[in-house]
């Protein structure tokens, strides 16, 4: 129940026009390692990004995904534009 009234509260605060912020800083002690992945096809491309720890496991640091028109790129285009998106 406690979840509801929390979303309940960010959208309505999203629909008031209000800003909203996440924050995006990861601290880890010990060895860490980011870790991107990307590929890409005839008909899309997309990357992720993660930072890894032993001690805490994977999160999320970025995402992109992008779809493409058929024919507008081949498949070694397609993954180039995926790295570079990455």
């Amino acid at each position: 129940m406690k979840c509801k009234v929390k979303v309940k509260t960010i959208v309505t605060e999203l629909l008031k026009g209000k800003s909203l912020g996440f924050p995006r800083q990861i601290i880890f002690k010990g060895c860490t390692n980011i870790v991107v992945f990307f590929d890409g096809s005839l008909s899309a491309y997309g990357a992720v990004a993660y930072v890894h720890s032993v001690e805490k496991g994977g999160h999320l640091l970025t995402s992109t995904a992008k779809v493409i028109g058929r024919g507008k790129y081949s498949p070694p285009q397609s993954e180039m534009a995926a790295a570079l998106h990455g």
